[in-house]
């Protein structure tokens, strides 16, 4: 389960699957295996969001603070038995270790937070420092992005003889069911569904599809809820009918 510093390894993980989890406990692993209190200086751990990053945080303070105690918390105990196991070092060293990486850590929290972020924040920090406020500015509220990404797509599909028809016939659509005509929203949460990392394969699938692909699917779509529907009303008359006949028979 350790990574060693050295080591380039891959895991394809899934959302849920435990990364922020596995991280701690590499990042835990570095951090004791060193003999110095500020290898957090040296240690850059990344996250795709801003959430995993404070989590992950979080959880190294919680359990360098634990591992500190001489009296390891029973939640704590196993990680704590299996870092030491691992780094080949006594309970009374680990603890040692653990409360002079604490008290550094506290002297320098800035170095600590920094260097755990998420890869947006890393990417941004590094081309600013190539320049100055003045030369650039980037965008890191994503929706605000996302936002400005659907207002070049209407553009170019209004403009666009092919998908303008599409467009019109869907915002017709959306009135026929009383609904807004503004097919806004639905292409914000067609962006966001892109951005999302565990949907990066399905989209990589679908790329090559052509409009005709996509008006097929949305007919045979169609046709299937129609189906369904009427299978759903059949069942729905005969079970109010023997309803009916339940009370009749009473």
């Amino acid at each position: 389960m350790l990574v060693l510093p050295s080591t380039l390894k891959i895991y394809n993980a899934s959302a849920g699957s435990g990364k922020t989890t596995f991280l701690v406990i590499n990042y835990l692993y570095i951090l004791l295996k060193s003999p110095y209190p500020d290898e957090y200086k040296r240690v850059l751990a990344l996250t795709f969001t801003k959430k995993a990053s404070e989590e992950m945080k979080n959880r190294i303070l919680q359990c360098i603070k634990e591992f500190s105690n001489k009296k390891v918390k029973k939640e704590y105990c196993s990680l704590f038995n299996y870092i030491t196991k691992n780094l080949s070092l006594t309970k009374h060293q680990l603890y040692q270790r653990s409360e002079k990486i604490l008290f550094s850590i506290l002297q320098d929290f800035y170095s600590f937070s920094r260097n755990i972020s998420t890869i947006d924040k890393f990417t941004y920090n590094i081309i600013r420092s190539f320049f100055s406020e003045r030369e650039i500015h980037l965008e890191m509220d994503t929706d605000r992005f996302l936002f400005k990404i659907v207002e070049n797509i209407l553009y170019k599909l209004k403009n666009t003889e092919k998908w303008s028809n599409v467009l019109i016939q869907s915002s017709l659509d959306k009135l026929k069911k009383g609904k807004n005509w503004d097919l806004r929203k639905e292409l914000f949460k067609i962006a966001h569904v892109m951005v999302e990392e565990n949907n990066f394969f399905p989209i990589k699938k679908m790329k090559n599809f052509s409009l005709e692909n996509f008006l097929q699917l949305k007919n045979t779509l169609i046709k299937r809820t129609k189906e369904f529907e009427k299978k759903c009303k059949k069942k729905g008359e005969k079970f109010l009918n023997f309803r009916k006949n339940l009370g009749k028979s009473k």
